[in-house]
C-alpha cells in the first residue's frame, strides 16, 4: 500500500506555526533579549538618520525607495563605475510582466491556481519596498540587492505566460476564443509564441550586456569614481610597506576593501563611530591610538568624506601634544584626491 502523506489539521498549522517561524529566527531573538539592539537601532533612527533621512516623511521616502528599485532593475545604481548607464527596458518589462501574471490569475481559469504563488512573489517585492521606506542610514539601491531575484523571476515568469498564451490559443479546446479562428491560424500560435518568447528575452538580454560592456569601457578610463576609484589598490599597497597593520580608518568604506586587497594582512580599525558628529567613544578610541606613534590614519579627500572626522582629529591630536602630519595622498585617474593618510608623531 502507498503511505499516505503527513498533513496538519488546519488548526495545528495555525498553531505551530508561531512555533516554527520562532525557531528558525531563535539567533536572532536571543540576541534581541540579551543586547537590545534592534531595538536600539530603531530608537536612535526612529526620526533622523546620521545621513539626514527623515523616518517621518514616509511618502518622500517610499518614491525614493521605488526610484532606488528602478535604479537597480536598470543598472544606473552603479553610477560609480563611471555612468550611469542604464537599461530602460527592464523596469518596463517588470511592470508588464507583473500585469501578465496578475491578469492572468484573475481572468485565465488555467492560472487561477497560482495566485498564492504570484501573491507571495510581488507582495515580497511590495513588502520590503514599503518597509524600506523605514532606514536607519540612507535610501540606496544597495540595499535590494538580497531581492533581486525576485523580480528576475517576474519577468521570466510573464514572458513564459505570454507565451503560453499564445499557444494554448491554438487548441481550440482549452481557449474559447480560439475557436474564432481558422485552423490555419490557430496552428501558428505555437510558432508566434516561441518568437514571442525569444524576442523578448532577446531584448531583455542583450540590453543587458550592451550595459555590461558600456560600464567596462567606462571603468578601464575612469577606474571608479570617488571612493569608488582603484585608488584603494594604491592605498592597500602604500599600507602593507608602511609598517603599520593596523591603521585607524577614520570614514566608513575603508577597512573592508584595504582587508581584502591584502587578504587581511592589513586590518584598519573603525573607529569613526557611524554618526554625524563625533561621539565620546570617538575620542576614546583616539587617546588609545595616540599613545602608540607609528599608528597611520586614514581620511577620504573632503569631497568624498561620509563622516568628517578631520577636524576633530587634528584639534585633539594637538591638545595631546600631536602634530598631525600628512604621510600620503591617493589620487583618483582623474589626479583628485580619495585617500588622506596622516601620521600623529
Amino acid at each position: 500500500a502507498v503511505p499516505r502523506p503527513f498533513r496538519l489539521s488546519p488548526l495545528a498549522t495555525y498553531l505551530l506555526s508561531p512555533a516554527f517561524f520562532a525557531l528558525g529566527a531563535s539567533f536572532i531573538l536571543v540576541y534581541n533579549v540579551k543586547e537590545g539592539g534592534t531595538l536600539q537601532a530603531i530608537g536612535k533612527n526612529l526620526y533622523t538618520t546620521p545621513t539626514g533621512v527623515s523616518n517621518l516623511d514616509f511618502l518622500a521616502n517610499l518614491q525614493a525607495r521605488i526610484g532606488s528599485f528602478v535604479a537597480l532593475l536598470d543598472g544606473s545604481a552603479f553610477w560609480y563605475l563611471g555612468g550611469p548607464i542604464s537599461a530602460g527596458i527592464w523596469p518596463r518589462a517588470f511592470v508588464a510582466a507583473a500585469a501578465v501574471l496578475v491578469l492572468s490569475v484573475v481572468f485565465r481559469r488555467d492560472a487561477r491556481g497560482a495566485w498564492p504563488q504570484v501573491g507571495m512573489l510581488l507582495g515580497l517585492i511590495g513588502l520590503v519596498l514599503v518597509q524600506g521606506a523605514f532606514t536607519l542610514s540612507g535610501i540606496w539601491p544597495y540595499h535590494l540587492y538580497f531581492i533581486l531575484p525576485l523580480p528576475v523571476v517576474v519577468v521570466a515568469v510573464g514572458v513564459y505566460w505570454l507565451g503560453g498564451l499564445f499557444a494554448h490559443t491554438g487548441q481550440a479546446g482549452d481557449v474559447p476564443e480560439a475557436r474564432r479562428l481558422r485552423p490555419e491560424a490557430r496552428k501558428r500560435m505555437p510558432v508566434l509564441a516561441s518568437v514571442v518568447c525569444l524576442l523578448a528575452s532577446g531584448l531583455l538580454v542583450g540590453q543587458s550586456l550592451w550595459v555590461d560592456i558600456q560600464y567596462h569601457r567606462v571603468l578601464a578610463g575612469t577606474g571608479g569614481i570617488s571612493y569608488h576609484s582603484d585608488a584603494i589598490y594604491g592605498l592597500a599597497s602604500y599600507l602593507e610597506t608602511a609598517g603599520d597593520s593596523s591603521p585607524i580608518a577614520m570614514d566608513w568604506g575603508i577597512k573592508t576593501s584595504v582587508q581584502v586587497l591584502t587578504e587581511g594582512r592589513i586590518s584598519p580599525l573603525d573607529v569613526y563611530a557611524f554618526a554625524p558628529e563625533s561621539d565620546p567613544n570617538f575620542y576614546h578610541w583616539l587617546y588609545r591610538v595616540l599613545q602608540e606613534p607609528h599608528r597611520l590614519y586614514i581620511f577620504h579627500a573632503p569631497d568624498s568624506t561620509t563622516f568628517p572626522r578631520f577636524d576633530a582629529f587634528a584639534t585633539y591630536a594637538r591638545g595631546q601634544g600631536k602634530r598631525p602630519a600628512l604621510e600620503r595622498t591617493l589620487t583618483s585617474r582623474d589626479g583628485k584626491p580619495v585617500f588622506l593618510v596622516y601620521s600623529a608623531r
